[in-house]
C-alpha cells in the first residue's frame, strides 16, 4: 500500500509541474508582445491597434524608399496596409514564445507562427510575410 501511495504522489507532483508552464504560457500571450522561438522576429502591439514585428537580422531585400535611420521590420495597423518599419529603437523584449504552427489573435489582428516565417493580418485582409530571407506586404 505504501508503495502505491508514493507512486501516485510522485506521478502527482511531475504531472502538476508539467501542467502548470504550459498554463502560464498561454496566458502571456494574450499579453500585447511575442517572439518566434528563433529569436530573429519579435512582435508588440501598442494602442490595441499598431502592430510592429522587427527582425535582428534586418530586412532582406532592404525597402527601396530612403530611411534614415534602421530598416527594423514591418508594422501594420487594424485598418492600413502593412509597411515597411524605420526606427532608431527595437521593440526586442523578453515576451513569451509563439510557438511554430500557433497562432495570436488580438485586436482583429492575426499572426501564425511557421517554420519558414511570419505572417500577420488584420481585419481587411492587409498583411505581411517576414523572414530572414525575405519579406512581403500584401
Amino acid at each position: 500500500m505504501k508503495f502505491n501511495w508514493l507512486v501516485i504522489g510522485i506521478l502527482t507532483i511531475a504531472l502538476g509541474t508539467v501542467d502548470r508552464p504550459s498554463l502560464a504560457i498561454d496566458n502571456d500571450l494574450n499579453g500585447d508582445g511575442f517572439r518566434l522561438p528563433s529569436g530573429n522576429i519579435a512582435c508588440y502591439l501598442s494602442n490595441n491597434k499598431d502592430l510592429r514585428c522587427d527582425i535582428r537580422s534586418g530586412l532582406n531585400p532592404k525597402p527601396k524608399s530612403p530611411c534614415e535611420l534602421d530598416w527594423t521590420g514591418i508594422s501594420l495597423d487594424r485598418h492600413k496596409p502593412a509597411q515597411p518599419s524605420c526606427a532608431g529603437d527595437t521593440i526586442f523584449g523578453s515576451y513569451p514564445v509563439l510557438n511554430y504552427g500557433s497562432t495570436w489573435k488580438r485586436a482583429g489582428l492575426k499572426c501564425t507562427a511557421r517554420t519558414t516565417g511570419l505572417t500577420c493580418i488584420n481585419p481587411r485582409q492587409h498583411g505581411f510575410f517576414l523572414n530572414r530571407t525575405r519579406w512581403q506586404v500584401f
